[in-house]
């Protein structure tokens, strides 16, 4: 199964206005789905990320989450969208990764691939 997952900005975490519609439901159908012993990917996920950005409020608790529940993810998107600010993990060609969202999916892939027990 696949879900592309994302927040809605400007609402605090954990309210029902946080996320868009249906959002909540998308984690219940999640876990449903991997409870009854199918694969489940996150195949687009994103955060915030203009320049100055500190911190993934959204990611950083998706992708523990998903972790735990055994799901995979990718990350939206690998390459440049000059002009949108929102969801992209590149800055430029060279890889550099975006203030917020592209830093912490960075630090989050590494944590994962050294077998730590748990990564933020």
């Amino acid at each position: 199964a696949a879900w592309h997952a994302y927040p809605a900005y400007g609402k605090a975490w954990g309210t029902p206005e946080y996320t868009f519609p249906g959002f909540k439901e998308g984690y219940q159908w999640a876990e449903k789905i991997v409870n009854a012993g199918f694969p489940l990917i996150i195949t687009e996920t994103g955060d915030h990320n203009a320049d100055g950005t500190k911190g993934a409020p959204f990611v950083s608790r998706l992708l523990p989450w998903a972790d735990k529940n055994g799901m995979s993810y990718l990350g939206w998107a690998f390459d440049i969208f000059p002009g949108n600010q929102d969801h992209v993990l590149l800055k430029d060609k060279s890889g550099t990764p975006t203030d917020g969202y592209g830093e912490y999916f960075k630090q989050h892939l590494v944590c994962v691939a050294s077998g730590a027990a748990s990564c933020p």
